[in-house]
């Protein structure tokens, strides 16, 4: 997507940004403008067309905020910015991430008219940084509704980003989510997440395959990737264990060939042995991961579990092999896994859930 920023070397958009603001500093308009001998007639003048009396408004305005109006050329290399970010976002090409936020960051230090613009672009950056679905916290809420109110100074593109963000922050976004048609896959592919997060995992496979399929038309395979593991991930949430299963290693093959970051093997390796646990291979499980040299919590969890079915026998002779090498997380996690196994009990089952133990294998591990 290419950014049109033409807009903001006109008057009238910026109006737009000072009838936020001006609400924002709980300033009255009618006193402000009296204060700063704006007529009403005069600022409806200049909202409606470009005029030499709207460039008055909006420099009274600024000098009586401190707001800075930079020149064209900021506004165009702005644009660039911004079509630059957005492509590497979409395409999950994150080689100038940390170099494009330092950017954003030291321009939000300038207190500019585009402050929202450049908030939004930074929660877009953050937002496409999360490689798992994650909780909304406070301060991104707060950030959301703030530039919610800005949404008549944005640009038709800037908007299209703010509408993505809507899918995930806004909740009355959630209401009829089945009578919707997008032509951007990110729009499908936060609809997943915000389903997955809230256990609806027939919603979520429904909405990450619908991004699949325009994905895959645009060629755009890291997203893919990433929509390819919400999907997964939803199917084995959803208990299709064995289709999770058929279709595990050739997501596996795709990663490989792709060349992707190893934490996306790690994901892919959690769902290949939880769809595994899920249909009881338990033979296969201990003979994959008996003698590994490194795993995470989840892969840990199935081969632990694999083991007490198989034999009780088995299960405490491993552990007691293993303990003088585990650190105490790890120790304290088997400590309740061990009771959990033997005992059911709904507590400490609560306690297992919140580890980072993917919600797959704490599904699992429930049916138990």
């Amino acid at each position: 997507m290419k950014f049109n920023f033409n807009q903001y070397e006109h008057t009238q958009k910026y109006l737009y940004f000072f009838d936020v603001y001006i609400k924002n500093n709980n300033d009255k308009k009618e006193e402000l403008f009296e204060k700063l001998n704006i007529t009403g007639s005069t600022y409806r003048r200049a909202r409606n067309s470009e005029s030499k009396a709207g460039k008055m408004v909006i420099k009274s305005l600024c000098d009586y905020y401190k707001i800075i109006i930079p020149d064209i050329k900021y506004i165009k290399e702005l644009e660039k910015l911004v079509t630059k970010i957005y492509n590497k976002m979409y395409y999950k090409s994150f080689d100038s991430y940390n170099e494009d936020i330092n950017t954003i960051n030291t321009l939000l230090k300038e207190n500019t008219i585009f402050r929202p613009v450049l908030k939004l672009i930074k929660m877009f950056m953050e937002f496409n940084s999360y490689d798992v679905p994650k909780e909304i916290r406070d301060d991104e809420l707060k950030i959301f509704y703030e530039l919610v109110k800005y949404e008549k100074f944005f640009t038709d593109e800037l908007k299209h980003i703010l509408e993505i963000l809507k899918l995930y922050f806004d909740e009355e976004y959630m209401n009829n989510i089945w009578e919707c048609n997008y032509q951007n896959p990110m729009a499908y592919q936060l609809l997943a997440s915000k389903c997955f997060m809230r256990d609806k995992y027939i919603e979520a496979i429904f909405y990450a395959n619908k991004a699949k399929d325009i994905l895959l038309q645009e060629n755009n395979f890291k997203r893919f990737i990433v929509v390819n593991r919400m999907l997964l991930t939803s199917m084995l949430c959803a208990k299709n264990y064995h289709e999770v299963y058929r279709l595990i290693n050739m997501h596996k093959l795709s990663i490989s060939v792709l060349d992707l970051d190893e934490k996306e093997i790690v994901y892919a390796n959690n769902i290949y042995y939880a769809s595994m646990l899920g249909l009881e291979m338990y033979d296969k499980i201990i003979e994959e991961l008996k003698d590994a040299q490194k795993f995470n919590l989840s892969q840990f969890t199935c081969l632990l579990v694999s083991l007490y079915k198989k034999s009780k026998k088995l299960y405490y002779e491993y552990v007691k092999d293993i303990e003088k090498d585990l650190n105490a997380n790890y120790l304290n996690y088997i400590n309740h896994l061990t009771k959990y196994l033997e005992n059911k009990n709904k507590e400490i089952f609560n306690t297992l859930k919140s580890t980072n133990v993917m919600k797959g294998i704490q599904i699992i591990l429930k049916r138990f």
